[in-house]
């Protein structure tokens, strides 16, 4: 699932964009200071960043320059202001797009869905020759093989493809609902346990394979999530 991460001290407008793009299918989360948008941004792994400029504790800009020292993720600024100097010191800092309020909430969509398709088109390219490793896992497409600690897991296609859906998506909480779209492409019932199944399975070859790696954490009440590894 496509994730975005909203940074906005707007909490109206926060909502409401969550909610809109919720509807359109993606994953979202908000943040209502710069802070804690920097601290989300750094922890978590998001297709698309909309950012505000004007932000307490720590400004639009400042966070723009802190995610641009280690991320090219998108980021799509937010203002009040119309000063042409705003927009340029944005797009100078590593800003991919720029809107000023009011804006049409269709705009912004579109916007949206223009960066994250150009952003996976390039990351599919880039993902087909190489191998993505997160600490002990590593992830070879090509192969369509995923070890652990160079210990190959013997799964099936959709272990191996809920395996990769998690790696892809690092700290961030799925339902099993969320899951099972995004993994089997199907509708989810809720009486049915197949992820739940396939989890566990999951984790059997994980532990086989490395003793100590606990790396798929359930979230009581809520759903999983990949943690990583040691």
């Amino acid at each position: 699932m496509t994730s975005i991460l909203i940074i906005d001290d707007d909490c109206e407008l926060g909502r409401l964009l969550a909610q809109c793009l919720t509807k359109e299918g993606y994953y979202v989360q908000v943040a209502e200071d710069g802070e804690k948008g920097l601290a989300l941004a750094e922890s978590e792994a998001f297709q698309l960043i909309v950012l505000d400029v004007m932000l307490p504790k720590l400004s639009g800009f400042d966070v723009l320059q802190q995610i641009r020292q280690s991320s090219f993720v998108p980021i799509l600024m937010l203002t009040a202001k119309e000063h042409e100097a705003d927009k340029v010191s944005g797009l100078r800092l590593g800003a991919d797009d720029y809107l000023t309020k009011p804006f049409s909430i269709q705009e912004l969509i579109a916007r949206i869905e223009s960066h994250i398709r150009r952003s996976t088109r390039f990351n599919t390219a880039v993902s087909l020759e190489g191998v993505q490793t997160i600490g002990a896992f590593k992830l070879e497409p090509a192969l369509h093989s995923i070890k652990v600690n160079d210990v190959p897991l013997a799964l099936t296609d959709f272990e191996y493809r809920l395996l990769s859906f998690f790696m892809a998506h690092k700290n961030q909480v799925f339902t099993k609902q969320q899951l099972y779209q995004q993994v089997w492409k199907e509708p989810y019932l809720d009486s049915d346990n197949t992820v739940m199944a396939c989890i566990s399975r999951l984790r059997l070859k994980i532990r086989q394979a490395a003793p100590k790696q606990e790396a798929i954490e359930t979230v009581w009440g809520v759903g999983y999530r990949f943690k990583g590894a040691r």
